[in-house]
């Protein structure tokens, strides 16, 4: 960081923790569930946020953002009157733009580069034209937390599991088993801090765009009559962060989905290209690949229009999820994959059977290697089939001022 910009937030730091010592106090909200650190001037605030204007970082991936959902409905329910900005990554911020709750964008890409202390100032000068009056830290990067500081935002909420916490005006107590607690129960429970107890929530209904549905059904026109169970939508890659089966293995499902009396289309990024040709040709029937050929909603609107999507922890499994759409995800028996879940209001969660909960995956030294493949799919056919049959009502999360 600049030795200019160094000095200024050795100052910023310097008058937080001097108001802290003069004026600090320590308020328990919602039965001792969160520890609120700060100035009673602070305090006094959280009762004129009515109308306030909130700031929610999530600068990581689709699914991440997907998952915070809950979070922006918790804001608007609680805060009817607030404005609600996002600063997003610019992976996942079309998605930010389709939640009903979310007022404004903003794109981050330095941030999603992972540059160190590069573009500090910049974001500090946006953060303060937008003048918020809280922020909320849903993911934690160092120099968000300075950035923040530096735009002198009266209310900063996160997690006092890092360091540079100190930088918060808020922090809420790290969990002793972070991987127990599911990523959207954590982000929404930094509404605590503002005196709103929010129940667990799955992820917000997304509303996908006129004109990527008009996209979608013109492309879906072009195609021979859909199989009598409508479209499958399988989306066979992921980023690489966690374990997946093989194309071989996703060939013999999209077989076992055309013989159920599905259409089956293949989706994914352009870098998916040839992973999703290695399943076409593997396949003993033709699906529709689509891989490289959709926007974010685009692909979302494919899944309003399916009777089944099938994924791995990959954010198009998340996206599913999130329009409503019957969802079967295959996860890894790790035990901080169950933070990552997806939630919904049709969500099957398919898991090897190895007899126990992996801490890590040791990939090929494991006996079980790969583990993801023993998932039979038939029974991938057989979850998604229920779920189509027995679609119930979207789940609701409600949230009260305590």
């Amino acid at each position: 960081m600049p030795r200019a910009a160094t000095a200024y937030a050795r100052r910023c730091l310097r008058d937080e923790l001097y108001g802290l010592g003069r004026q600090g106090e320590t308020r328990v909200f919602a039965d001792g569930d969160y520890t609120v650190v700060g100035s009673s001037r602070m305090h006094d605030s959280i009762s004129r946020l009515a109308a306030g204007r909130f700031m929610v970082t999530r600068t990581d991936r689709l699914g991440d953002m997907i998952l915070t959902g809950p979070l922006f409905d918790g804001i608007k329910q609680s805060f009817p009157r607030s404005h609600l900005t996002v600063l997003a990554s610019a992976v996942n911020a079309a998605v930010a733009g389709m939640h009903p709750a979310v007022d404004e964008v903003i794109v981050d890409g330095v941030e999603a580069r992972d540059s160190g202390w590069r573009g500090t100032l910049a974001l500090a000068r946006v953060l303060r034209r937008h003048r918020p009056d809280v922020i909320m830290f849903a993911n934690a990067k160092h120099r968000l937390a300075v950035a923040a500081l530096l735009a002198r935002i009266p209310i900063r909420i996160g997690s006092a599991r890092r360091l540079y916490s100190i930088l918060y005006t808020q922090r809420m107590p790290a969990s002793a088993e972070p991987d127990v607690v599911h990523e959207t129960d954590l982000t929404l429970s930094m509404l605590g801090a503002l005196g709103v107890d929010c129940k667990p929530g799955a992820a917000g209904r997304l509303q996908v765009p006129e004109a990527d549905r008009g996209f979608v059904d013109t492309l879906l026109a072009g195609l021979a009559a859909p199989g009598n169970k409508g479209l499958a939508v399988v989306h066979p890659s992921n980023s690489g962060n966690a374990l997946n089966a093989s194309t071989s293995w996703y060939a013999r499902l999209v077989d076992e989905l055309a013989e159920a009396g599905y259409t089956v289309v293949l989706t994914g990024t352009e870098a998916d290209r040839e992973h999703a040709a290695a399943v076409v040709e593997s396949a003993h029937y033709v699906p529709l690949d689509l891989s490289g050929r959709l926007s974010v909603g685009q692909l979302a609107a494919l899944h309003t229009r399916s009777s089944l999507c099938v994924g791995s922890s990959t954010g198009p499994t998340h996206l599913a999820a999130a329009v409503g759409a019957p969802t079967v995800g295959l996860y890894a028996p790790l035990s901080k994959q169950q933070k990552w879940l997806p939630r919904g209001a049709a969500v099957a969660v398919l898991q090897p059977e190895v007899g126990m909960t992996c801490p890590s995956c040791l990939g090929p030294r494991c006996r079980h290697y790969n583990c993801m493949e023993l998932i039979p799919t038939r029974d991938v056919v057989a979850a998604g089939t229920a779920l189509t049959e027995k679609m119930g009502s979207d789940p609701t999360q409600s949230c009260q001022k305590v």
